[in-house]
């Protein structure tokens, strides 16, 4: 709790989506680099750059080690959204989800990109399901635990103060620091902030 206490940025990690054929993750590809104009980076570092090169990875997802389940019956990429709040420094953000990627996704064949058309600072990431090797993501609480924890630290590590508490601990703290008063008209199921009249 010291760093809610602190006010440290919390960092936020969620899973928003995922493609379950080749088509829905070229799409995920379209709405990331927003019809090819921004650039995607792929697990390696390498450049991804208008709507050709996009098929391109697409296909190579595709056929590309093990084949894709193209029956739309169980996830075959995984659509996920790094942020921070508004006034993080972008770049170290943009870092902080590479590492993490490349330390939780190690094997899996992934894009990442930046977008700035909202308040929070944040990145996407966007995973194939399974590995290189035949291991299939399949992400539970504990995981996106673990992958926040690993955000924190690599922020942390470029001088961003963040952390990674746990939802509960934050519910909880939010209840010791509720005035009296708005605890006690919660309780009588009445409105905490009354509309003026």
């Amino acid at each position: 709790l010291q760093g809610v206490a602190r006010k440290r940025g919390q960092v936020v990690i969620k899973i928003t989506g995922g493609g379950k054929t080749s088509k829905s993750i070229q799409s995920h590809f379209d709405y990331l680099s927003r019809e090819g104009e921004l650039t995607l980076r792929d697990q390696e570092g390498r450049e991804i750059s208008g709507k050709e090169a996009l098929e391109e990875h697409t296909w190579s997802w595709k056929y590309g080690g093990p084949a894709l389940d193209e029956t739309g019956s169980r996830k075959e990429a995984f659509n996920i959204v790094f942020s921070m709040p508004e006034g993080t420094d972008e770049r170290a953000v943009y870092a902080a989800t590479k590492a993490t990627a490349e330390a939780e996704f190690s094997g899996h064949p992934w894009v990442s990109v930046q977008h700035f058309d909202e308040p929070q600072v944040h990145a996407h990431v966007c995973v194939r399901a399974e590995s290189m090797d035949g291991q299939r993501l399949n992400p539970r609480k504990a995981d996106l635990q673990r992958w926040r924890e690993r955000f924190a630290h690599e922020l942390r590590e470029r001088g961003i103060e963040a952390e990674a508490t746990r939802r509960v601990a934050l519910l909880r703290q939010e209840r010791i620091n509720k005035p009296c008063a708005a605890a006690k008209l919660e309780q009588r199921s009445e409105p905490t902030h009354p509309v003026p009249i």
